[in-house]
C-alpha cells in the first residue's frame, strides 16, 4: 500500500512538472524525482544494507556513522527554523548533489540520515537540504 501512494506521488510529480513545461521551446532537461521523495520510499523496519542498496541505486552515496551526531531543521509554526541536534546516534548518512546551472551556479546537497536502532534496522529518516555556492 505504501509503495502504490509514493509510486502515485511520484507520477503526480513528474506529470505535473512535464505539463507545466509542455509548451516551452527552450532544451528541457531530464526529470528528476527529489531526493526528500526518494528518502520516504524507505521502508522502516527495512535493513541498513537494503536501505543503502536502495539509495545508492538513486545516485546518493552512503556511510555507516557509528555513535555520530547531525542536526535537522524543523520549520516552526509560527515560521522560521529550529535546528535539533542528535547525539550518539547510529546512521547512515547520503549525500547526493545537484549541479548548479550556468545561470544558476549553486549547487544543491541533499543529506538523508537514515537512523538506525539497535537491531541496525531503519528506525526514523530524516533529509536535509543545504545551498553550496558563491
Amino acid at each position: 500500500m505504501h509503495n502504490r501512494y509514493v509510486a502515485y506521488c511520484v507520477t503526480l510529480y513528474l506529470l505535473s512538472t512535464t505539463l507545466q513545461s509542455g509548451c516551452s521551446t527552450t532544451t528541457r532537461h531530464k526529470q528528476v524525482i527529489p531526493p526528500n521523495v526518494i528518502a520516504a520510499e524507505i521502508a522502516l523496519g527495512i535493513s541498513k544494507e537494503e536501505a543503502m542498496a536502495f539509495m545508492a541505486d538513486n545516485g546518493f552515496e552512503c556511510s555507516i556513522v557509528r555513535n555520530g551526531t547531525f542536526s535537522d531543521h524543523v520549520r516552526l509554526p509560527e515560521g522560521g527554523y529550529k535546528e535539533i541536534v542528535h547525539d550518539d546516534v547510529d546512521f547512515v548518512l547520503c549525500v547526493h548533489i545537484v549541479d548548479g546551472s550556468f545561470s544558476r551556479p549553486v549547487k544543491t546537497k541533499w543529506m538523508i540520515a537514515i537512523v538506525l536502532n539497535e537491531d541496525d534496522n531503519v528506525e526514523k529518516v530524516i533529509s536535509r537540504k543545504d545551498l553550496i555556492g558563491p
